[in-house]
């Protein structure tokens, strides 16, 4: 399976990549897709600012000052089409209806969201109106391994017990 021309990154994974260096800093600067996400991302991380300055003592300078810079590598689409923006509502409500615009971006890039969310994985799985990976399953796509392969590795770290369902 060839990689995604396009990864939509999910809030979770923004701040993951300016809180600390490793796997998803180096997943999301070293590989070949464009990276979107929707500008409801930005909202959100920063609504978490004065939350990571008391967990991690990071002055909120800094976090601000960081996320502007991430602002400036990754892409915030506009003009999401409203076909795309009404099926992924009903597809959020039934897991999560704030991760709507995710989903929307999902459907209309034909894109993976990248993620840790274990419900958006999980509903995706069951599902398959859209995909949704973890950092290892993006390396692994990005390795060339087959959607299957990836699906099973999905499969046996979020739906253990239910394998069938997803």
């Amino acid at each position: 399976m060839s990689y995604p021309r396009f990864v939509v990154i999910d809030t979770n994974k923004i701040l993951a990549s300016i809180l600390r260096p490793g796997r998803v800093r180096e997943a999301l600067f070293n590989q070949p897709a464009i990276i979107i996400t929707p500008r409801e991302a930005w909202a959100e991380a920063e609504r978490h600012i004065e939350e990571i300055t008391a967990r991690k003592g990071i002055p909120r300078e800094r976090i601000k000052g960081l996320l502007e810079d991430l602002k400036g590598e990754l892409i915030t689409p506009t003009g999401l089409q409203d076909a795309y923006i009404k099926t992924a509502k009903e597809i959020a409500g039934e897991f999560d209806s704030d991760d709507w615009p995710f989903i929307a971006l999902a459907l209309q890039y034909n894109a993976p969201v990248w993620t840790n969310d274990r419900e958006m994985i999980r509903h995706s799985l069951e599902t398959r109106r859209y995909k949704a990976l973890d950092t290892r399953a993006l390396e692994m796509l990005l390795e060339g391994k087959s959607w299957r392969q990836i699906e099973e590795y999905l499969k046996e770290r979020y739906c253990p017990d239910n394998k069938t369902r997803c």
